[in-house]
């Protein structure tokens, strides 16, 4: 990295933090906070100026240096630069290298709505009450406290918290002291005039809270809270060191019936991850606190912090698939408390590491816990599918990617780091094997615990444990972007396997296809025995390979589907041997559908082929395989859009695999059955639904007009339920409509809240639709989330929502400003399939600054021109299929 771009973009190296002393005061009636810090550094050079980070909030004017010598020095000018985020203090004198002093510096500012130090609000007896929290990833702690605001700049915080009686404040660490707050004895900085007491004019309505050191920790993983917090709370004791660890859930009192399930599970998983890492939880405690308006979870250590559906569930009313997304996120978070904690990236391009490590861990943990569930077959149609879609675009980046500005860390927090992380390190994990790789996961973090880290020290310690040279087989899955297509052809003797990069918009041209893969080829074989085999000792490194093989008997390449890319099979014959050997798992199975519709898409296959798989895959009961064509008939469906005939034909198709199974398989859930046939009868009556099956909608519609009477008396089936309610509101008018708001105005639970939102947004009535347009911009942060992504989703409001987004946009961007707004101004975009819209799309956002989306708007523009290439290219063939299958001929 060239000087300039370190000036511009990283703080200088001169002074390196220590040790923070933090007292914040917190007053939630008029919502500000103050404080002072006290920063313990050390001079690495010969400096007569300190810089650090400082954005939004008002520094007092009086900060000082304390030297060892107790000699205290005060700045002859202090300046801050919002356009780099930085408050420098300038010296008459420079301090020598390698002496030590403590900078004292006081702060005010007002609580934000969404990062930083933020406020949330719960309704209490008819009153709104608020509480706070923070969110300090990637540069937040810097709105909140001047700092050292880089991930790798690590030190230690003592933490008090200054706040009215009746409050709860809450820290990383366990509190060790709290009583009343005297001023006069341990005062804040008065440069500010006057304090808030004074303007309160009663102290007695203070306290303190004293909260232990932490151990050596990045800003964005210091935590604080307060409000009038309820909690939970057991206890594990880890079996590495015998130390008993309170755990508690934190939320607000209306909310804390639905804490004990998160209580137990993280319970459950911290000594697990303690056992898989060999390496034990270091922390006195862990809390999780839930609060509304949190930008999803973020993993501060000892205090996670989220929004209450990442946590919260209800077993009496929540649905199996609330469970899962509990189990995920929870476990996900649960594991960044070493992945990402304990050891902690080096900079913000390899955040990929902390999050799709953490996707991964929160798989294991989860198929450990549940193996009924079987995660690792629902990866395929989850994580990896996701990470294929989003890399195949010219617009990707590798997951590695450079970031040298922390302010656009946001634009790289995305699918490729989640999902492709976790899919590569899967990839890994299975030429390894779970014991070999979590014995060099192990060796890694007690090499860097407490320290950071890069990509490059996780694959030594990988490849030491396992005498695997994976350094070699992932620098260039690491640092390319994209992936490969494995295309086969038969050999005298064998087969011929050849890579080049895949693009969902077409075969790549040669400049975009200089990359070479180590790809391991995971070949699965079958004999004439029957008996399954798996080679992971094959790679592929150059252009084309040949294989020597015996093609009179099934095989398939990328067996269970757990390589980061696809095959294309360039014969019936090779195709059919594939399939043979793919039905004996359902990991391979979904994973040769997903292939088979994605080189369709990119015209390396035909459209046909596809159709003819998914409607031969439909007599199966498997729920994975059902999950995988139901998501690819919707895939094809958010293409064709537009069009009715297709529109009915594909609906045709997803009446005739999955109304059947609703005949067989009823509304109603028996006790004691099996978790598969629970998720495949969820998933039957969802499509059976949304194909407008009149049976199956007049029966659901029953339902909810029963609850609606009664709902004591008439209950919905609790997995049912977000399906019950889309088809009321949309198969409805007024009277459903306005009883989903009710339960959006009343619910406490998170997971009900996103079903009635989501309900709402697919309204097909334009006066109703009008309506909750008139509404999006006044509700609460949490709900416009699922509102925006329903009303996006359904394609009778997609133009509308498109048209609102116009113009709304400034306000939308004022509300969502740090928190995703670049996935909400891409959303309803995302599904446009028509030159014309293509155009329009480019001269709106011409107008706009784009700079902290470039990447996601670029993302968006191949999206549609890809959609546009697919309509031109096969909407006759996709017809004349359908003519064919529905005379019988397929």
């Amino acid at each position: 990295m060239d000087p300039l771009t370190v000036d511009t973009y990283r703080l200088p190296v001169d002074v390196e933090p220590v040790h923070y002393d933090l007292k914040i005061r917190t007053d939630l009636k008029d919502l500000v906070f103050d404080g002072v810090v006290s920063i313990q550094i050390r001079f690495v050079n010969d400096t007569a100026a300190i810089v650090l980070n400082a954005f939004e909030i008002e520094l007092g004017t009086s900060p000082s240096v304390t030297l060892d010598s107790g000699e205290t020095c005060y700045p002859t000018k202090q300046s801050m630069n919002p356009d780099t985020q930085r408050v420098t203090l300038s010296f008459a004198d420079a301090f020598l290298a390698g002496s030590s002093a403590v900078l004292h510096m006081s702060f005010r500012a007002k609580v934000s709505n969404l990062s930083g130090y933020y406020k949330s609000d719960w309704v209490h007896d008819d009153i709104t009450e608020y509480y706070t929290g923070t969110f300090f990833e990637p540069t937040y702690a810097r709105r909140v406290f001047p700092c050292w605001d880089e991930p790798a700049l690590k030190a230690t915080f003592a933490v008090s918290m200054i706040s009215r009686q009746g409050t709860v404040n809450l820290n990383n660490m366990p509190a060790f002291f709290e009583g009343p707050y005297d001023p006069s004895l341990d005062p804040l900085d008065p440069s500010f005039g006057p304090t808030i007491t004074d303007s309160d004019n009663d102290e007695s309505e203070w306290i303190i809270t004293r909260f232990e050191t932490t151990p050596k920790m990045s800003t964005y993983i210091v935590a604080f809270a307060n409000g009038p917090f309820a909690y939970v709370e057991s206890a594990f004791t880890s079996s590495l060191t015998g130390r008993i660890h309170p755990v508690r859930i934190y939320a607000t009192p209306d909310l804390l019936s639905q804490a004990k399930f998160p209580l137990e599970l993280t319970t459950k998983v911290l000594p697990m991850l303690e056992s898989m890492f060999d390496l034990p939880y270091p922390l006195p405690k862990m809390d999780i606190l839930c609060t509304n308006g949190a930008l999803g979870a973020l993993e501060n250590w000892g205090l996670i912090i989220g929004d209450p559906g990442a946590f919260l569930f209800d077993p009496a009313t929540d649905s199996t698939g609330t469970k899962k997304r509990v189990v995920d996120i929870t476990s996900h978070e649960l594991s960044h408390q070493w992945f990402g904690n304990i050891v902690t990236m080096e900079w913000w391009d390899n955040l990929w590491l902390n999050e799709g490590f953490a996707t991964l861990l929160g798989r294991m943990i989860s198929h450990r816990l549940h193996p009924e569930w079987n995660v690792p077959a629902a990866a395929v149609n989850g994580t990896l599918k996701h990470g294929l879609r989003v890399d195949a675009r010219l617009s990707s980046h590798p997951v590695q990617v450079e970031c040298p500005d922390a302010n656009n860390v946001d634009e790289i927090m995305d699918l490729i780091a989640y999902m492709k992380g976790a899919s590569l390190l899967q990839m890994v994990l299975t030429l390894l094997g779970e014991e070999q790789f979590l014995k060099g996961v192990s060796v890694y973090l007690k090499e860097h615990q407490f320290g950071n880290s890069v990509a490059e020290d996780l694959w030594d310690a990988l490849g030491r444990a396992s005498g695997t040279d994976i350094l070699t087989l992932m620098k260039d899955w690491i640092s390319k972007t994209g992936y490969p297509v494995l295309t086969v052809t038969e050999s005298s003797g064998g087969i011929i396997v050849r890579q080049n990069r895949f693009l969902a918009s077409g075969a790549a041209e040669p400049k975009d296809d200089e990359a070479l893969w180590t790809v391991p080829l995971l070949l699965l074989t079958i004999d004439s025995s029957g008996a399954r085999q798996l080679n992971n000792t094959l790679f592929l490194e150059e252009r084309e390979k040949f294989i020597p093989l015996d093609i009179n008997y099934p095989f398939k390449l990328n067996a269970s589907s757990s390589g980061f890319y696809r095959v294309l099979y360039q014969t019936p014959n090779l195709n059919r041997l594939a399939l043979e050997a793919a039905k004996g798992d359902i990991s391979d199975m979904s994973g040769l559908l997903n292939d088979a519709v994605a080189l369709a898409q990119a015209n390396l296959a035909k459209l046909s082929g596809a159709l003819t798989l998914m409607s031969g895959f439909g007599g199966t009961t498997e729920y994975i395989v059902l999950e995988s064509i139901g998501a690819n008939i919707t895939g094809l469906l958010d293409t064709w859009w537009e069009n009715s005939e297709i529109v009915e034909h594909l609906r045709r198709l997803d009446r005739h695999i999955f109304v059947p199974l609703v005949a067989k398989l009823g509304f109603d859930y028996p006790e004691g059955e099996s978790t598969d046939t629970v998720a495949v009868r969820t998933l039957a009556v969802k499509r059976a639904a949304n194909a407008r099956d009149p049976g199956v909608i007049q029966e659901l519609r029953k339902r909810f007009s029963a609850f609606m009477v009664d709902k004591e008396a008439s209950p919905l089936p609790k997995d049912l339920i977000p399906t019950i309610y889309a088809v009321a509101v949309r198969h409805g008018g007024n009277k459903e409509y306005d009883y989903m708001w009710g339960i959006l105005d009343r619910t406490k639970s998170p997971a009900e809240e996103c079903h009635a939102a989501l309900a709402i947004g697919t309204a097909e009535d334009p006066v109703l639709m009008d309506r909750t347009f008139g509404r999006l911009l006044q509700e609460n942060d949490g709900k416009v989330d699922w509102l925006l992504m329903a009303l996006s989703t359904n394609p009778v409001s997609r133009r509308p929502m498109i048209q609102f987004f116009k113009d709304n946009y400034e306000a939308l961007e004022a509300k969502f400003e740090n928190s995703g707004f670049a996935n909400y101004s891409q959303q309803p975009f995302r599904l446009l399939a028509t030159r014309e819209d293509y155009e329009n799309t480019v001269a709106f956002f011409k107008t706009k600054d784009t700079s902290k989306y470039t990447r996601s708007l670029e993302q968006t523009l191949e999206a549609i021109q890809t959609s546009i290439k697919l309509v031109e290219r096969s909407t006759t063939e996709i017809l004349d299929w359908f003519a064919e299958w529905g005379s019988g001929k397929q």
